[in-house]
């Protein structure tokens, strides 16, 4: 959303999203990826390759912090399955 709307770096938001995933941002904390990611893919603004590469480092990520190990605990994941801290 800030490429588009804040900094005005590009002049869609579907030009955003192209932009960020392909620059390594792959989380986005709003609803621009999701707004606008099948639009950016539509004007081939970005390809499979540019998604499988984020959702690749974005996993990497939960299992370098344990998400996915086998516990014995029963509680090391809350009710919503989110990580206890």
């Amino acid at each position: 959303d800030n490429i588009h709307s804040n900094h005005r770096f590009v002049a869609s938001y579907e030009e955003a999203v192209g932009l960020a995933l392909r620059s390594g941002v792959d989380l986005d904390c709003g609803n621009t990826f999701q707004d606008f990611g099948r639009l950016a893919y539509d004007e081939s603004l970005l390809d499979e390759d540019d998604i499988d590469e984020a959702l690749s480092r974005l996993f990497r990520v939960l299992m370098d912090l344990g998400y996915f190990d086998e516990t014995d605990e029963p509680d090391a994941k809350s009710s919503d399955g989110e990580m206890e801290h």
